[in-house]
């Protein structure tokens, strides 16, 4: 009776602990995707023909103006952290026991750049083929933090639909793996590009986020991912933390007071880069006053070089003359005696 009793209660910590071991896999406490496309823009996802970017754009909070960023992929190494940089933010994240992957789709991301900042590496030629092998991932790989570059757009394209209708394609692949996969509830996602005015969507589902925001800088990307995950950023991280992510609020009075902020902090911005401007164009113009002074300088001592070879001329023109000067009068001398003489010309 007691060895019956026994494999029972074996038997239901078995169940119990595979059944608590597939539910860990399948709901991590917290997943984001962090999407950047090649060349989207904000005037973009404008429109209706992306059913897939329009319905998250729609449920998102966004902002008007975005920083340029870097063309890919010096985009993702000033974000996450190049060779240069003393942080790492998938190394950090991978301290605090999240694990972290890349899935690039262009073929560009180097393998020894992910090994060296603890990032996992999907990486190929054709966006849909690198996503396919993510979904097909066994379950106890489950990355909570995925960095996923898409750039299979039709740039000849003058249709937006034609031009889009990869990426918008697999970005319902992506939804629909979330949804099936039950991570979409835990699920941030972060969308923006490589474009001159790249667009920056904050998603989460089921929650009212939807608000427009006037600035922010792709560098709050890497402060706000720490918070997301209860993780405080470094000193020497760039960027501040979107906190407009965090409150699920659409009070008018706040929403005004941080775009208020954000044109504050734009015109700062824009401020500094006309005195960068005036700093760069003054020094072109001492670089060109002092390129003139050489120039000068350089033609002077020419002009002295050249008024040196005159003096000298000039010397020897005086000596040349003497000379002549004295044959000639020794000339007309003995000429005057020799005349007188024979001709008794001269008295």
């Amino acid at each position: 009776m007691v060895i019956r009793f026994i494999a029972a209660v074996l038997i239901l910590f078995g169940i119990l602990s595979s059944w608590t071991s597939t539910a860990a896999y399948a709901q991590s406490d917290n997943y984001i995707y962090l999407i950047y496309i090649k060349g989207l823009s904000v005037s973009d996802i404008e429109g209706k023909k992306l059913p897939n970017l329009k319905s998250l754009a729609d449920s998102s909070t966004s902002y008007s103006n975005v920083s340029k960023p870097q063309v890919f992929p010096e985009s993702i190494y000033t974000l996450f952290g190049d060779e240069n940089k003393t942080y790492s933010l998938p190394k950090m994240l991978s301290k605090n026991g999240i694990d972290c992957m890349f899935i690039d789709g262009s073929g560009e991301i180097q393998k020894k750049y992910c090994d060296n900042n603890s990032l996992d590496l999907i990486s190929g030629t054709n966006d849909k083929e690198v996503l396919n092998q993510y979904f097909s991932l066994p379950p106890e790989k489950d990355y909570s933090f995925v960095t996923i570059y898409l750039d299979d757009v039709n740039a000849s394209e003058t249709s937006e639909f034609r031009r889009w209708s990869l990426v918008d394609n697999e970005m319902g692949l992506l939804l629909n793996y979330l949804i099936n996969s039950k991570k979409i509830d835990q699920t941030s996602i972060f969308i923006t590009g490589d474009s001159d005015k790249p667009p920056l969507l904050m998603f989460r589902y089921n929650l009212n986020f939807k608000a427009n925001y006037y600035y922010c800088d792709l560098l709050d990307l890497g402060p706000t991912i720490c918070e997301l995950y209860g993780i405080n950023p470094p000193s020497n991280m760039p960027g501040n933390t979107l906190y407009e992510f965090f409150n699920n609020s659409n009070d008018p009075m706040s929403i005004k007071r941080i775009v208020d902020l954000q044109k504050q902090c734009l015109l700062a911005e824009e401020k500094i880069s006309l005195l960068q401007k005036n700093n760069n164009s003054i020094n072109a113009d001492k670089n060109k006053i002092l390129e003139e002074k050489n120039n000068f300088d350089q033609k002077l001592l020419e002009k002295e070089n050249q008024i040196n070879v005159l003096r000298i001329k000039l010397k020897l023109f005086k000596l040349a003359s003497l000379v002549a000067f004295i044959i000639l009068l020794f000339g007309y001398i003995i000429e005057y005696r020799i005349l007188r003489k024979k001709f008794l010309m001269f008295p």
